[in-house]
């Protein structure tokens, strides 16, 4: 079968343009001889070190061997090609060879300098004939191809669109189209205005597209139709995900109705399940759905992350993958979420519980789901010895005995050196964030009843002096009929204890926390739980019932925050004037100031005013 090649001699080669021209009309059809210049606006080293990437270590270099100026391509038809294994710049490989042996006569007769370039392969020639006259082989053995129609490095300082800059590619560099690729080539995934890729080598497809490398991580920035888009390009062997997954997901990638390069069908949804679960803390909304539509075109069982990660540790076992560790640091992989089958170990030795399966591993901490004494219960697994399990404990027991319809009842707790491990019965609901992102329908029943129980809850809140500081829709969960419970201690506070909010917490609340507009929005030292549950109820759909509930929760929230405000700022005065004067004593006298009954008393005022 014919094979499109081509030929380029570059400017100092110039000399022996007929000679050559001469010679590849007695072994190959021409096709098209032009001579061409570098495009505006690019310097010859720049064009040389775009159409040799990283195979050009000197691009200034090959400009003093190889010349700045014009040079001829010469695009030629090989009819009956014969093949074998010579050694090229790319090592051993399997030639064309006709080619390798005229492309090596031509260069002793210009001076054995590379100033003849050839391609060799098939790869070869895709690549280069695509940049070199912006026209696929496949358009020259049909004919296809106006001589008048010629675009040197398509894509010079502007693509026209993201369906050219990808047409060109799936010509010159082996890539697929990761994730979010649904409406590409025509446009963007709104949430996710990128475009995430896996390449065989990310600085030779940078060459090739004209890509720049950005400050950080794996991101190249490209101008496209006057804008600049970003590329996240993985590469084999840069620990994104195991390397024998990067290769296969690039052998058995297939083209798009669109016509660019996605993952097999099980590969889309595995390599987007081990991202969201290993790769981020909190899942973004639109992933559960695009997970459950892929699970299906997969053909993996089940509806939600507790079914399918045991599904992707299975895929992950029987293809020999594991876990790896991205060279890239601005990608953070979840190891405790990876090892959750150890985290069940663990637990069953410690509490007795055995069957454990991983549930809620769509944000942090994990969870796990098992039975114990013939009841369902559920272990809260947090990484590190330093956590508060205990004051998780504490307080989530002491919202349980107040109020037992507001919160799972804790069973056990336990921190060792591994983690901190919490059981709790199992709450018969899910939480408002899950419902929220699988589009669940709220019947107008359950809505009255959620906003009931959100009134009830915080009066409970208020009853048991509990600060639960992290009310969300991920810590609020639903029953069946519409009550609330509330989950996630981890950073709630018991009043009789504290008697303010501690300093840390009100310096950075507004990084923090939602603000809801208008004059809901918290300011500094006002923030309380009814904000909170207002906040989770204004993402629900609307009832008179519901509205009302919001109106009673912001208004209370208001009221109560000016008292706490007035009297955390006189704490903060009375306690800067025992400093003053604690620092004043101390100068005047350095024999007391060196006193062990100072340094307490200073060490104490220190942190009762900055915490």
């Amino acid at each position: 079968m014919a094979e499109i090649h081509m030929f380029v001699i570059w400017p100092r080669a110039m000399a022996a343009k007929e000679r050559i021209l001469a010679d590849i009309a007695r072994h190959a059809e021409i096709l098209l001889s032009f001579d061409a210049d570098w495009p505006g606006g690019m310097s010859a080293e720049e064009g040389y070190r775009r159409f040799y990437g990283t195979l050009l270590p000197d691009s200034a270099g090959k400009v003093k061997r190889a010349g700045a100026d014009a040079f001829t391509v010469i695009v030629v038809k090989i009819a009956n090609p014969s093949f074998g294994l010579e050694m090229s710049q790319r090592g051993l490989e399997r030639v064309n060879r006709e080619m390798f042996g005229m492309k090596w006569r031509y260069r002793e007769w210009t001076g054995g300098l590379h100033r003849i370039h050839g391609t060799l392969s098939v790869r070869e020639s895709r690549r280069d004939v695509m940049m070199m006259t912006g026209h696929t082989v496949d358009e020259w053995a049909a004919g296809k191809v106006d001589a008048g129609n010629i675009r040197i490095f398509p894509g010079s300082g502007d693509w026209g669109s993201m369906a050219e800059l990808l047409g060109y590619l799936n010509e010159v560099h082996p890539y697929v189209v990761m994730r979010n690729y649904e409406n590409l080539p025509s446009g963007f995934d709104p949430a996710h205005d990128d475009v995430d890729m896996l390449v065989e080598n990310a600085g030779e497809c940078a060459c090739l597209v004209g890509a720049e490398k950005c400050s950080s991580g794996a991101a190249y920035r490209v101008r496209v139709a006057g804008r600049d888009v970003k590329l996240d390009m993985r590469e084999i062997g840069d620990g994104y995900c195991d390397e024998a997954w990067e290769r296969r997901m690039l052998q058995d990638r297939v083209k798009s109705p669109a016509g660019i390069f996605v993952p097999s069908a099980e590969d889309a949804f595995y390599s987007l399940l081990y991202h969201v679960l290993y790769m981020k803390r909190k899942v973004s909304p639109d992933y559960f759905p695009k997970l459950r539509s892929l699970a299906l075109a997969a053909k993996v069982d089940g509806c939600g992350f507790d079914d399918w990660l045991p599904a992707l540790e299975a895929f992950m076992r029987k293809n020999g993958y594991v876990v790896s560790t991205p060279e890239d640091r601005s990608v953070r992989i979840d190891g405790y979420r990876a090892n959750w089958p150890r985290h069940a170990t663990e637990a069953a030795i410690l509490f007795g519980i055995e069957n454990a399966t991983p549930v809620a591993v769509s944000s942090w901490p994990l969870e796990l789901r098992a039975r114990l004494a013939g009841g369902p219960v559920r272990i809260v697994y947090v990484p590190g010895d330093k956590y508060p399990v205990s004051r998780w404990y504490e307080l989530q027991k002491k919202l349980s005995l107040a109020a037992p319809a507001f919160a799972a009842r804790p069973l056990m707790w336990h921190v060792g050196s591994r983690g901190a491990y919490l059981v709790l019965e199992e709450s018969c609901g899910r939480p408002v964030g899950e419902l929220l992102d699988t589009g669940t329908a709220f019947p107008e029943r359950q809505l009255d009843a959620i906003a009931e129980s959100a009134l009830e809850l915080a009066k409970a809140l208020d009853a048991s002096n509990i600060v639960h500081r992290d009310i969300n829709a991920d810590t609020l969960v639903v029953s069946p009929v519409g009550g609330l419970s509330l989950t996630g201690f981890g950073m709630g506070l018991d009043r009789e204890t504290y008697k303010t909010e501690p300093p840390y917490f009100r310096r950075n609340l507004a990084k923090r926390l939602i603000a809801l507009g208008g004059d809901g929005v918290p300011r500094p030292g006002e923030w309380n739980d009814r904000h909170a549950l207002a906040a989770v109820l204004r993402k629900l759909p609307k009832t008179p019932k519901l509205e009302r509930a919001i109106v009673e929760l912001e208004s209370a929230a208001r009221s109560r925050a000016g008292t706490c405000k007035v009297k955390t700022r006189k704490i903060k005065l009375r306690l800067a004037l025992l400093l003053a004067e604690i620092l004043l004593r101390g100068l005047a006298s350095p024999r007391r100031r060196r006193s062990a009954a100072f340094v307490r008393v200073r060490r104490f005022a220190f942190n009762a005013l900055f915490g």
